[in-house]
């Protein structure tokens, strides 16, 4: 799945300065990239997913719409990988706290956009 940084194209401007302030100078485009990238890498999609529903607009939407519609995909293959019944429960339950959080973030977005 492409890795996406939705944080930082949801609201680049608190992204920037929050990271001038924690680096105590101004930082550019590109190390502020790396740095969400390397953060992305180390807590995980859903980490970065949670903190969206405070940056309600279209393009974080779309991309939690996306994202769900691949969460689901990726929840259908392995569940078709699984041999045990425990396998299944234990996958079922991991993603289904995922798609409560994305979908509970996509509901409270459109409620913010007036979006029914």
């Amino acid at each position: 799945m492409e890795k996406v940084i939705m944080g930082y194209f949801a609201n680049p401007g608190l992204v920037k300065t929050q990271i001038a302030m924690s680096l105590g100078r101004s930082a550019d485009d590109a190390s502020i990239l790396q740095r969400e990238y390397s953060r992305w890498d180390s807590h995980g999609q859903y980490t970065v997913i949670i903190c969206l529903r405070y940056y309600p607009s279209i393009q974080v939407l779309d991309k939690l719409t996306q994202f769900e519609a691949l969460t689901v995909e990726d929840m259908e293959k392995s569940l078709s990988k699984c041999c045990t019944r425990n396998d299944r429960i234990w996958i079922k339950d991991v993603y289904s706290d995922r798609l409560f959080t994305i979908r509970k973030s996509i509901a409270e977005i459109k409620k913010q956009l007036d979006i029914l």
